[in-house]
């Protein structure tokens, strides 16, 4: 077994998916269906690596890279996370790596950049800081990616 992972999405067969090409990659896997549910699955048995989904219904997967980002945990704040994401937004990646994920990889997702992204995002784990942390000038984000960023970010100064 090369390791054990968490795929987070609201769609069923996106997860199926995912789930299949991990374990053909030696993973053992498990599921949620968003941010919340993964969260707790999160806590009781850590993963090597998170592949979550952004737009989700009841906790968005920005709102799970917050909680493993903030957690007093040491080694689940260090958790490898590829994002995906179907949002067709220019600032899309610029968010994801803000939010310190630690790759992302566009909707619908082709086999073998997904599998390539496994593998950098695992072989580059060790160096958290990669990723820019802020975005410079203020760019023109979509509506709804400007929802879940928001949603986030309130979602985190509650806790």
């Amino acid at each position: 077994m090369l390791g054990s992972c968490l795929v987070v999405d609201d769609v069923r067969s996106i997860r199926r998916q995912v789930v299949t090409w991990m374990s053909e990659l030696g993973f053992e896997c498990r599921d949620a269906d968003n941010g919340a549910g993964a969260w707790e699955l999160l806590q009781q048995r850590p993963v090597n690596l998170v592949v979550t989904d952004i737009d989700m219904p009841v906790s968005s997967g920005f709102d799970l890279l917050q909680s493993i980002r903030s957690s007093s945990d040491d080694a689940l704040r260090q958790t490898a996370v590829l994002v995906i994401s179907s949002l067709r937004d220019h600032e899309i990646e610029p968010l994801v790596r803000q939010q310190q994920a630690n790759a992302f990889v566009m909707k619908p997702l082709d086999k073998s950049l997904f599998v390539d992204a496994v593998f950098r995002t695992l072989r580059d784990s060790p160096a958290w800081g990669s990723f820019p942390t802020n975005l410079g000038e203020a760019h023109q984000i979509s509506p709804r990616l400007r929802d879940l960023v928001r949603r986030a970010q309130e979602s985190q100064s509650q806790q």
